[in-house]
């Protein structure tokens, strides 16, 4: 399989999600293409370096025209195998594809459409799978090329990002639990409520302030005395003492410094009966 253009077709990746899907070990392709500035590499994703930008007519699925389209799996499906798999793969891994779609994904998801996807409906087909007894590479398979499916219509601008999740790659061939599926983005958000019980804890700006400032000092004593009382500190908190300094610049300076002394702006009695007398007239 040519990595280049698998690279370029998913933009961004981690090297377990190009490996799942070249079905082989990419280290060296990937090396190549860091060392030709073809793709770059920035807090473990690597992500394809794209100089010019090239116009694609994605026909149907076009964003402007389809953002609230309901797409249905099968006819997603039909689409993704056309102008994707059928363009960039072997007929082997289409024909492979083509089985795992109509056998294991499109009879127990397709009462949804595209844009109603969430973890919970993946959670849905995992479980499905284990009951059905597919071994564990099968079921590896199935929930990757769901993820590959999902991912190429959130870069068409078809269906939003909320939906986002990662597969693991296997260390043990003989099992694949719901722990190697890693989900990401905000589907928790409605899940927990998290917005409304964000708003109700959220407090005044000066309090959260002062909390940080607290914290802050708590952290730079125990750093103070660590020699005294032969206590290791963290990276953690280091690097935590490290942000919140450059949240609160005013942290860095020594606590036993001098105070600037307020200058006093209000005016003196003795100068108001003066305006009164000379410029009021008033006695």
């Amino acid at each position: 399989m040519n990595i280049e253009k698998l690279a370029k077709r998913l933009k961004e990746f981690t090297l377990d999600d190009i490996e799942l899907i070249a079905e082989c070990d990419c280290k060296t392709e990937l090396e190549q293409l860091l060392n030709s500035n073809k793709i770059l590499f920035e807090n473990g994703i690597y992500k394809y370096n794209e100089e010019t930008k090239t116009g694609e007519n994605y026909e149907i699925f076009s964003p402007l025209k389809n953002k609230h389209l309901k797409i249905s799996i099968e006819d997603a499906k039909e689409y993704f195998m056309k102008n994707y798999v059928e363009k960039y793969y072997k007929f082997e891994t289409y024909r492979n594809y083509n089985a795992i779609f109509n056998f294991n994904i499109i009879p127990f998801i397709n009462c949804y459409y595209l844009h109603e996807i969430d973890i919970e409906s993946i959670k849905e087909l995992f479980k499905v799978c284990e009951l059905r007894r597919l071994k564990p590479h099968r079921i590896k398979n199935t929930m990757a090329l769901l993820n590959q499916l999902i991912k190429y219509f959130q870069h068409l601008g078809v269906i939003d990002r909320s939906c986002v999740y990662q597969v693991k790659k296997v260390q043990d061939k003989n099992h694949f639990g719901i722990e190697n599926l890693i989900f990401e983005g905000f589907y928790w958000k409605k899940q927990y409520d998290w917005d409304k019980k964000r708003k109700e804890a959220m407090y005044d700006k000066s309090q959260f302030k002062e909390d940080l400032q607290k914290f802050a000092q708590k952290l730079m004593d125990k750093i103070a005395n660590s020699n005294k009382t032969n206590s290791q500190i963290s990276q953690a908190e280091y690097y935590s003492l490290v942000n919140i300094l450059n949240f609160l610049p005013e942290l860095k300076e020594n606590n036993t410094q001098d105070k600037i002394p307020l200058i006093k702006t209000e005016l003196a009695p003795d100068f108001i009966r003066q305006i009164e007398r000379e410029i009021l007239g008033i006695e």
